[in-house]
This record gives structure tokens, C-alpha cells and sequence, in this order.
């Protein structure tokens, strides 16, 4: 059985002032293909909200070698590597024109019960369904994301919009990536590019909430950058992170 395929096109409004793919775009490229993956085995959106279920992301790590222009064509690979309990792993290849790997990702998500908005087992017949494949598109363990007490910080704050949210009714994986990036210099968001991304998502966040989006510079040099980044919300006196994450960036 061949791992699940899906081909995108990479239009104007998704790449940047260098007419390279976003990596929002890119985001939204993976998460359009695990949909459509689940889509073809008989369980896509659609189908697990009757019966009121939803998969939700719980982490990302993405490697990127390269970015694909506007006009070019790329291929997404997808499959599931490991499910257990209420988890399932699901991995992905970007391949150029060329076929050529440009960029890997492994993702961790969680089934959930969306009434009740808890993590429930995954039945037996949702999980036959797919054909599990155990190759890891990313083999190294997943960092730990720790800011420091002392070094400076950037902050911003965001309004949640009503077209942040997605069908799950919180703010999609994708959108707290936007709030990373708005906190990144701007002469490093204009001469380097992300080559590495880590995203731990910690809680859900709906319509009309204010957050702050913090990022924490942990190093500069000639060719690399290196970020830390929180999402977090007001709870009375304290702050509560709904996202972690780590930036990576290498010179254009």
C-alpha cells in the first residue's frame, strides 16, 4: 500500500516579498493533507463531527531545506506512523517537481470528544481504517522549551478573530504560528529564513480572548537565529501558556 499523496500549487497570496512559500502556507499545506488522508479512508471532518469526535494537534516538528517559489508545484506525503490509546503519530515529506525531499515533519494528535472537549480512546474502527506505516519522517525527541529569567523579551498582544477559529471551535494550530512570526525582528524576518520549527500546544483558545505572543532571542550569529517563543493568556494575576514553541533560522 502506497503512503497517502496530495499535490498544491503555490499561489501569490501564500508566499512572501522573496515569492517564497510562507511558512504559514506551509502549515496550512500539511494540515489540507492529513485532512484529505482522512477524507479518503472514511473518516474526514465531516464524519467524526456527527459523531462527535475531532482530531486536534498537539505538536509539531518541522525541518525545511527548502522553500518552494510562487507557480511551483509541490507533493505532500502523509501516513500515520503509531496510535495508542488517544494519540496518533502522523508523519509528512514535502517533495519538489524534482522529487527531491525539501522538507519533513512529524505531528502528534490527540482524538477528542468534542462535547465534552476531552481526550477519548480512539475506536477500533477509526484506527483500522488507516494503514500504519512505522518510519519517523523526524527521529529526534522533542525539545524542551524553556524561556530564561533574565534575557529580554518581545511582546505583542491579539485580539482572537472570528476567522482564526476553525471546525474544531478553537483557533487553528496554524494562527499561533502567525503570532510567533510577528514577534521576530524585522531584519531577521527579512534576511534569514526559519529552517526548524517546534510547536507544543498546551490549551485551547476560542473567540474574543486576548493573548500575548512572546519571544525570547536565545542566539544570533552570522548564518543562524535561534528563538523561543510563548502564547499565553490572562487568568486573574497570572499568565497561562496555551502554545510553546522554538524558531530556528538560517541566513538567505
Amino acid at each position: 500500500m502506497k503512503k497517502f499523496q496530495k499535490e498544491f500549487e503555490v499561489h501569490y497570496y501564500e508566499v512572501d516579498f522573496y515569492q517564497e512559500l510562507t511558512p504559514l502556507a506551509l502549515l496550512n499545506f500539511l494540515e489540507e493533507t492529513a485532512i484529505a488522508h482522512s477524507e479518503a479512508v472514511g473518516y474526514g471532518v465531516t464524519r467524526l463531527k456527527e459523531k462527535g469526535y475531532g482530531w486536534v494537534l498537539s505538536q509539531w516538528q518541522i525541518e525545511m531545506d527548502q522553500y518552494p517559489h510562487y507557480g511551483e508545484k509541490v507533493k505532500i506525503q502523509t501516513w500515520p506512523s503509531h496510535f495508542q490509546r488517544f494519540y496518533g503519530d502522523r508523519e509528512f515529506l514535502v517533495l519538489n517537481s524534482q522529487d527531491k525531499v525539501i522538507a519533513r515533519a512529524s505531528s502528534l494528535w490527540i482524538f477528542l470528544n468534542l462535547e465534552k472537549r476531552r481526550p477519548t480512546r480512539i475506536p477500533q474502527e477509526v484506527s483500522d481504517a488507516y494503514h500504519i506505516f512505522p518510519d519517523k519522517a523526524l527521529s529526534f525527541p522533542f525539545p524542551e522549551l524553556k524561556m530564561s529569567q533574565t534575557r529580554e523579551k518581545k511582546r505583542s498582544k491579539f485580539m482572537i478573530r472570528r476567522s482564526d477559529i476553525d471546525t474544531n471551535d478553537h483557533v487553528n494550530n496554524a494562527k499561533y504560528i502567525e503570532w510567533v512570526l510577528e514577534t521576530i525582528p524585522e531584519e531577521v524576518y527579512r534576511t534569514y529564513r526559519i529552517s526548524s520549527l517546534e510547536v507544543v500546544y498546551k490549551k485551547e483558545s476560542t473567540y474574543g480572548q486576548m493573548i500575548q505572543s512572546v519571544t525570547e532571542e536565545q542566539q544570533r550569529v552570522d548564518q543562524e537565529a535561534h528563538y523561543v517563543h510563548q502564547i499565553l493568556e490572562r487568568d486573574g494575576e497570572e499568565e497561562v501558556a496555551l502554545a510553546l514553541a522554538q524558531t530556528r533560522w538560517s541566513k538567505r
